[in-house]
């Protein structure tokens, strides 16, 4: 009966407690069954719409998705998708941002999107990183790895993308794979290595980037015979108004001191890509050999601009600053480039000039 008694008084005391009512954080059992139902229901009108390019609906069906299950991630990716089809990236960009910070799990889908979508604001390390993220959830989609080494290449890391261009090339043989690698092979200076991954590539002699790509790789091994083949072989092939086609012809003509189509051609390139520093730089180079230093001057200024640590441009200016008497400013600029690795720096740096 005592037992009883303290059993009743129990009761009493914490009944207010129990009676209280407890938020369910996750429905569970027949009622989430009923959400996700919902939610699917919702997320698969948003695909029809989206399908059919009926964009203002699909928001509202994959929004209505999220409202019903907040952890629905491809809701968050196709209205991320939908923004981004109307060019509203900002958006595109935030609803991916508040949906990741919250996911558990973490999408590899919602890194790769959000890395598409920041590649296209031109955000390359926040394209680099999130790609990154998809990588390390998923190492087996070449897709990832490639779109890594591209975000890289944007920011002159051009080992590290021929490391994730490699994996993509592994994982998928695919043409842009083993361009992409070959771009990468380019910039760190491994042309015969460049030239054995394109012609590994099937049918390349018919591709315009790969034929493009063998002529940037003759050209820099001083193999004018084979530049030439495969530089008609990309016009040939519809690659002629690529900036990369013009820089080159550009290049070309230069040397064979047809001045008025060299500064054609670089001007062409720079129309087309006003963003790449090495354009500038080739441009300036040119102006440098036909002595119209002041607008080098101002190409290699620009060059610097886009890529501060372009040690050749830092090289060139110094050129183009002595050959205006500014011996100290080229001396300097000299110093900074052989401080960024352009070996061939030291030898003016040793100069009487700069040791006076």
């Amino acid at each position: 009966m005592k037992n009883l008694a303290i059993t009743c008084f129990l009761l009493l005391v914490f009944s207010p407690i129990f009676g209280q009512h407890v938020p369910t954080l996750k429905p569970t059992g027949e009622r989430l069954t009923k959400v996700k139902s919902e939610a699917v229901q919702h997320f698969e009108s948003g695909l029809l719409n989206f399908r059919n390019k009926n964009n203002a609906q699909a928001k509202i069906d994959f929004q209505n998705a999220i409202k019903a299950d907040k952890s629905f991630a491809e809701a968050y990716i196709n209205l991320s998708k939908v923004y981004e089809a109307e060019e509203n990236l900002d958006s595109s960009r935030t609803v991916l941002q508040s949906a990741i910070s919250s996911m558990i799990p973490l999408n590899e889908r919602a890194f790769a999107q959000l890395g598409r979508v920041t590649y296209k604001q031109e955000d390359y390390d926040a394209a680099e990183y999130n790609f990154k993220q998809a990588v390390s959830l998923n190492n087996q989609e070449d897709d990832y790895h490639y779109f890594v080494g591209l975000s890289l290449l944007k920011v002159n890391n051009a080992e590290e993308a021929e490391v994730f261009f490699k994996k993509a090339s592994e994982l998928d043989l695919t043409p842009r794979n083993k361009i992409g690698l070959s771009n990468a092979q380019i910039q760190n200076e491994k042309n015969e290595e460049a030239i054995a991954t394109l012609q590994s590539i099937p049918n390349y002699e018919s591709n315009p980037e790969a034929t493009l790509n063998l002529a940037i790789a003759y050209h820099n091994l001083n193999n004018s015979e084979m530049t030439d083949k495969y530089l008609q072989m990309a016009q040939t092939n519809g690659a002629g108004d690529q900036a990369v086609f013009q820089n080159l012809f550009g290049l070309i003509q230069s040397e064979k001191s047809n001045n008025d189509e060299a500064q054609k051609a670089f001007n062409k390139a720079i129309e087309l890509d006003d963003d790449n520093a090495t354009f500038y730089n080739d441009r300036a180079s040119h102006q440098i050999r036909i002595e119209n230093f002041k607008d080098a001057l101002v190409d290699l200024d620009k060059a610097i601009e886009l890529q501060p640590d372009f040690s050749k441009a830092y090289y060139n200016r110094g050129i183009a600053k002595e050959m205006m008497r500014d011996e100290e400013g080229a001396c300097l600029d000299w110093e900074y480039a052989f401080f960024l690795g352009y070996v061939k720096a030291e030898e003016l740096l040793n100069d009487p000039i700069c040791n006076r």
